[in-house]
């Protein structure tokens, strides 16, 4: 059930267990891990050096893991992390990654991911075999999309201008269409905003008029990282749009 008309992600093979989902035995030492010290604490968690975005990246990478082990291998949740992380099954994980259709990109974001939160299951356990695996694959790197078609931001800018420019010379619902376009288009050329942040831009929240260029800003929350954005002027020269 990996794709097809469930779409990708849906499938239960390919979820990544959510931290409040994780054996007890994994989630104490990770969270703590990941604790920030204070001015009075003797001592900071392992991970509370890195950025709350590097943490939650190799914590989703690690949820995957455990999923993949929920569905082949449930037995071996009883065993300590770092035990139960062998090369072998390392091994049997890419294999399943493969088999799931996913990229070498994805399949060394996964490794390393297990690899980060395996230093912390395990600090003093040789991890190499895990950078070994990696390596292999990198030696083999094939980029999933064929990236020839690819376009440069100022042929994108002006693509969007020129479907802009030709909405006028149109009218109705083909004059809108062609607005919306090349607006999308030349925006994007300017400011390469994520789909979801994109999606949800708003007048007068998002996007803001101040003495005569247009600004985005994007609040904490609406990030990927969770840090504000903004306000960035985009189309200071193309403000008629």
């Amino acid at each position: 059930m990996s794709g097809g008309p469930y779409g990708r992600g849906k499938a239960p093979e390919r979820a990544c267990l959510k931290l409040k989902d994780w054996p007890d035995k994994d989630r104490r030492p990770w969270q703590a891990a990941c604790k920030p010290g204070d001015l009075l604490a003797s001592e900071e968690g392992a991970r509370a050096d890195h950025a709350i975005a590097s943490n939650r990246k190799a914590e989703r990478g690690y949820g995957r893991w455990l999923t993949f082990l929920q569905m082949t291998d449930p037995g071996s949740l009883a065993e300590a992390p770092a035990l139960r992380i062998t090369q072998d099954r390392v091994r049997r994980y890419v294999d399943s990654l493969v088999r799931l259709g996913n990229g070498t990109a994805t399949i060394l974001a996964r490794l390393q991911e297990l690899g980060e939160v395996a230093r912390v299951m395990g600090p003093n356990v040789s991890w190499t075999f895990i950078n070994g695996l990696a390596g292999r694959i990198r030696a083999h790197h094939r980029p999933v999309r064929d990236k020839c078609n690819l376009r440069l931001s100022d042929e994108l800018l002006r693509l969007g201008l020129s479907l802009m420019e030709e909405a006028t010379m149109a009218a109705g619902l083909e004059a809108a269409i062609l607005h919306r376009d090349g607006l999308i288009i030349a925006l994007l050329a300017l400011v390469p905003l994520r789909r979801r942040n994109f999606a949800s831009l708003r007048l007068d929240r998002n996007v803001v008029e101040i003495n005569g260029s247009w600004l985005i800003s994007l609040d904490a929350c609406e990030t990927k990282t969770h840090a504000p954005c903004g306000p960035t002027n985009w189309l200071g020269h193309c403000a008629h749009i």
